[in-house]
């Protein structure tokens, strides 16, 4: 179910700096008549002007894209570590088709 409260018509002499709490209350037809209501938790609704609004979402624009930057970088650091390892798997791999340890690889290269 969805409710449209047309806010500015139910109440006209809201104004800026005001605040509303509201909470919603729900029941079903079922017998006996109102013995099923259940009431949302109280939430609080704060009317600005259109800068306040503005200003709001900037901040709020902001603090997504630091998240998001954050996020990014964490991800690339996560990618580089991984790289990181597949490399020294593969490295590691590679030492052990040849049937040497690495110390025997480095012995025999400084004979030579």
């Amino acid at each position: 179910i969805r409710f449209s409260w047309p806010i500015a018509e139910t109440i006209p002499e809201l104004k800026p700096t005001d605040r509303l709490s509201y909470s919603v209350e729900v029941s079903d037809r079922r017998p006996p008549a109102g013995s099923h209501i259940n009431l949302s938790a109280t939430r609080k609704l704060a009317i600005l002007t259109q800068e306040q609004y503005l200003a709001w979402f900037k901040n709020q624009l902001d603090t997504q894209r630091e998240k998001i930057g954050k996020a990014r970088d964490l991800e690339k650091r996560a990618t580089e570590e991984v790289q990181k390892l597949k490399n020294e798997e593969k490295s590691d791999d590679n030492e052990e088709g040849s049937g040497q340890t690495p110390s025997e690889g480095s012995d025999k290269e400084k004979e030579e």
